[in-house]
């Protein structure tokens, strides 16, 4: 056999599936080299009270920690101020927001306590979750019932949410070490503007 007759012919139907795979794995790698790496766990933020964090696209502070036996809060419809009543203790956090760079939420509070023991809000307060705009500061105050145990520190987790929450999750956790102890204390909803 000589050199001439040892070489093959490349045909139209060698060379189109050839080039089509070449021609989806150079797609595939520039698709791969623009995703956005997504990791499957929360990173956490911390903080304490008076340090402002930015957390899930959302600028977010606590401002003070108070605990009275009454706490009043206006009607959402209404100027009717109503006394809830508690068998634990009212744990109130003025807390303020602004988004960060798109209009974003706080959308849960949880407080944990030294033991590690979670507590959800407090059913009597609504909580409309108001998407705040980039520098627009909104002010409320979220209102838990815990165990008088639960009172004298813990931390606030954060749980934001912007327009286009998703993975990679940022979870704010703020250290709350003094609780004023008052009185009476008047539940604020979510205002826009700086706190009184």
């Amino acid at each position: 056999m000589s050199g001439a007759d040892a070489r093959r012919r490349l045909t139209p139907g060698a060379v189109v599936p050839g080039v089509v795979l070449l021609a989806l794995a150079m797609g595939l790698g520039v698709h791969e080299a623009n995703r956005k790496v997504v990791p499957t766990v929360a990173t956490t933020i911390h903080g304490t009270v008076g340090q402002e964090l930015a957390v899930g696209g959302t600028r977010v502070e606590v401002l003070g920690a108070s605990t009275a036996p009454v706490v009043r809060v206006e009607g959402t419809f209404s100027d009717e101020v109503t006394e809830p009543t508690t068998t634990g203790e009212w744990l109130v956090l003025r807390v303020r927001f602004a988004g960060e760079r798109e209009p974003s939420a706080v959308r849960r509070y949880v407080w944990r306590d030294t033991e590690g023991v979670e507590y959800q809000t407090s059913q009597w307060f609504d909580y409309g979750y108001p998407f705040a705009q980039p520098d627009e500061w909104w002010h409320e105050d979220v209102v838990f019932e815990v165990p008088p145990a639960a009172l004298e520190s813990g931390t606030l987790l954060l749980l934001p949410e912007g327009q286009n929450w998703a993975l990679p999750m940022e979870v704010g956790a703020i250290r709350v070490d003094d609780v004023e102890v008052v009185d009476v204390i008047d539940a604020v909803d979510a205002t826009v503007g700086e706190a009184p």
